[in-house]
């Protein structure tokens, strides 16, 4: 028999209170008078950057195509075992193994974050950084952190010399923006794409890139971090530039997108 439930619990529902009673409990009056929704995720709703992802683009969106065509794209990116393949699987008819396919928190499997850089004809080596490093004080383990001059020395020192000519891009991320970097930009002397806009994950063609990295790491099925950071390897070494360059070619497209949404997401 289902238990009703109480006045208190009626109320606390109706004047949008923090819940005292169980989720379960929460959900089934809830669900009398309202239909459950999947949030969407947007990187951000505040106005103001909206302005500012809508001044970059009309601003680039004036350059020449082949100042576009010389842009170099880069981020970093959290690769894992988690399953990005499609949903189709082909299995044989005498009832062939299925691969289980399970999503989980990045955290809670093995993962590695990875950095790179592309271009229209270009594309720079995958830097795979460890998960941990040896504090030089104290001589322990701690977890990896980005900093500046991680960045200096594992990124775009690795690139430097290759980007002669062209226009780099990064975002925002203190590890970027930080004083030695600009020093070293400064002394390398290859220029940065400025006011790159905060949120704006769907502008950089990189991260098409990305996806395209996951789905064919997930069709290796890696189930071990040794694993992992072999079949990223191979598949990034193995990826045509005529594709990545297809996702470069995009960057109008984007920014276009952008003008005609007004700056939002």
């Amino acid at each position: 028999m289902r238990k009703r439930l109480t006045k208190n619990e009626v109320n606390c529902f109706k004047n949008h209170q923090k819940p005292t009673i169980s989720v379960r409990k929460y959900a089934k009056l809830a669900g009398r008078s309202h239909s459950a929704l999947l949030k969407a995720r947007l990187p951000c709703r505040d106005p103001r950057t909206h302005g500012l992802r809508l001044a970059f683009s009309k601003r680039l969106m004036k350059k020449a195509k082949s100042y576009l065509t010389h842009i170099v794209f880069s981020d970093e990116h959290i690769a894992s075992i988690n399953d990005h393949s499609t949903n189709r699987m082909w299995i044989q008819k005498d009832g062939g193994r299925v691969l289980t396919r399970d999503r989980k928190r990045v955290n809670n499997v093995e993962h590695v974050l990875v950095w790179a850089a592309i271009g229209v004809g270009f594309k720079g080596p995958m830097v795979i950084f460890p998960k941990e490093e040896i504090d030089h004080e104290t001589g322990r383990h701690k977890a990896f952190r980005l900093t500046a001059k991680t960045y200096i020395r594992r990124c775009l020192s690795k690139i430097a010399t290759r980007i002669e000519g062209r226009t780099f891009m990064h975002d925002g991320a203190t590890a970027h923006t930080a004083r030695d970097v600009q020093n070293y930009v400064s002394r390398k002397g290859f220029t940065l794409l400025q006011n790159w806009p905060p949120y704006s994950p769907d502008l950089n063609p990189i991260e098409e890139v990305w996806a395209e990295l996951n789905r064919r790491v997930s069709n290796r099925h890696p189930t071990t971090q040794e694993e992992l950071v072999r079949y990223v390897k191979q598949e990034w070494d193995g990826m045509p530039q005529s594709l990545i360059d297809s996702y470069c070619n995009s960057f109008r497209t984007k920014m276009k997108r952008c003008v005609e949404r007004k700056g939002q997401c």
